[in-house]
């Protein structure tokens, strides 16, 4: 089982927490309640109090038999700095070099939940074909589906978190048909296929009619996102395809679009209401009254 990334983060802020880049950092952003330290093996203790949580962790250092010289130690605990001193005096962990920890800030983790982020990420690294990672992990079949559902959501923003800082271990190597091109292409952000100008032009118009909405590229496709005090909720993407693309209105339809095609008349209504379920869906969630 795979992981979807986020779509609703646009920022992370890193804290350097000596003053040093290769010291410790503490990694946030606004739309995830967590703190993410990413910190050398030689200053865990320097900052020992940051790790006195309720987490998963990841160590990570060079190993020459491992994948790729890689070779990652996913674990958890209800008092994080107590596993990590342990690990320092293992000498079956030599390996590592970074530790990188995730908690929740309020509410703290539970057993169960931490339990189950380190099962699936053990799982994760050891599909990904990019790392060697251990093989044991914890049983997460006890937690409910509600709970398991929330956990993937914070299991994907680890994910995100971890590629942006350069770690790409938990991220499935692309497939055969991915590496010929078939899929789609990536291109420097702040571009669209040429072929794709007519259909992001008529886009353009569309968006232009709605509130409080910004347009933009990534490096796979074309987006549009309501904001609300600087909270935001992406509701239309146009992702590139090689021959086209498939524009998703979120919460509303799919469809494919090819170069030449006009938009027309239900499309906009179909955007519209991608809209205004975004809208709705961003305010409830800030406590909102939809007007």
């Amino acid at each position: 089982m795979n992981v979807r990334l986020p779509e609703d983060i646009f920022k992370i802020e890193i804290q350097f927490m000596d003053g040093a880049p290769d010291g410790p950092r503490l990694i946030q952003n606004a739309n995830w309640n967590c703190d993410c330290i990413v910190c050398p093996r030689v200053s865990v203790e320097d900052v020992q109090d940051h790790f006195k949580v309720s987490g998963v962790y990841i160590l990570y250092g060079p190993e020459g038999t491992s994948i790729n010289g890689k070779r990652v130690y996913v674990g958890q605990g209800d008092v994080v700095i107590k596993r990590l001193k342990n690990h320092l005096q293992d000498k079956d962990k030599e390996f590592w070099n970074t530790a990188i920890v995730f908690a929740r800030t309020t509410p703290a983790l539970h057993a169960g939940q931490i339990k189950y982020l380190e099962a699936r990420l053990i799982e994760l690294a050891n599909n990904s074909g990019r790392v060697t990672a251990n093989q044991t992990g914890s049983n997460y079949a006890t937690l409910s589906t509600a709970d398991k559902a929330e956990m993937e959501k914070f299991l994907a923003t680890i994910i995100f978190s971890l590629i942006a800082l350069g770690y790409d271990f938990f991220r499935p190597l692309p497939t055969a048909q991915e590496q010929e091109g078939e899929l789609d292409p990536v291109l420097p952000v702040g571009s669209v296929p040429s072929y794709l100008q007519k259909i992001k032009e008529q886009l353009d118009e569309i968006f232009g009619g709605f509130p409080d909405v910004e347009a933009y590229t990534t490096q796979t496709d074309y987006r549009a996102k309501v904001t609300i005090a600087k909270r935001f909720r992406v509701f239309a993407r146009l992702k590139y395809r090689k021959n086209g693309a498939k524009l998703e209105l979120k919460d509303v339809r799919n469809l494919k679009v090819n170069q030449d095609d006009e938009l027309g008349a239900e499309v906009t209504r179909e955007t519209q209401e991608a809209y205004k379920v975004a809208r709705a869906k961003l305010e409830q969630k800030m406590g909102i009254a939809a007007e």
